[in-house]
């Protein structure tokens, strides 16, 4: 239920303000930290704590130079690695390609319906919440892969 609600505020945050805080980053962080534990039940899947550090590795050498592009903000890299201390490594790679499939849903439909045809060039640098992507993939593979 935390881990639930910590998708949310971070959707939230990324659809109204275009950034996730570092605050909630590192509340996520420690409360994936204290998954490990399981003191209070909190962990949505038994992950060790080498999936976790693969994970982070993973995050960081194949989404870094996306960063770098600057096709994703640093928050969003972040974002994936408190998922991987939450989820560990394997399923991190499913949730990719799925929130991938979902910012191509939203690109295509936020040029059929809300940009004018003349309108190409997107006036905001961050128009896609793409936490708000990752968050509704990593739902849909945990509720798939049960």
């Amino acid at each position: 239920m935390i881990f639930i609600l910590i998708l949310i505020l971070a959707s939230a945050w990324d659809i109204r303000y275009r950034r996730i805080p570092n605050w909630l980053i590192l509340i996520g962080g420690i409360l994936g930290v204290f998954s490990h534990a399981d003191i209070f039940s909190i962990s949505p899947l038994r992950v060790t704590w080498v999936d976790s550090l693969i994970g982070i590795l993973l995050v960081i050498t194949v989404l870094l130079p996306f960063w770098i592009a600057k096709v994703m903000g640093a928050g969003d890299i972040k974002f994936f690695i408190v998922l991987s201390l939450w989820l560990g490594w394997k399923i991190l790679i499913p949730i990719w390609v799925v929130s991938v499939f979902i910012s191509i849903i939203h690109l295509v439909a936020r040029k059929i319906f809300f940009l004018r045809r003349d309108e190409l060039v997107f006036v905001r640098k961050r128009f896609m919440p793409y936490v708000a992507h990752i968050s509704m993939a990593t739902v849909t593979v945990l509720m798939l892969g049960r």
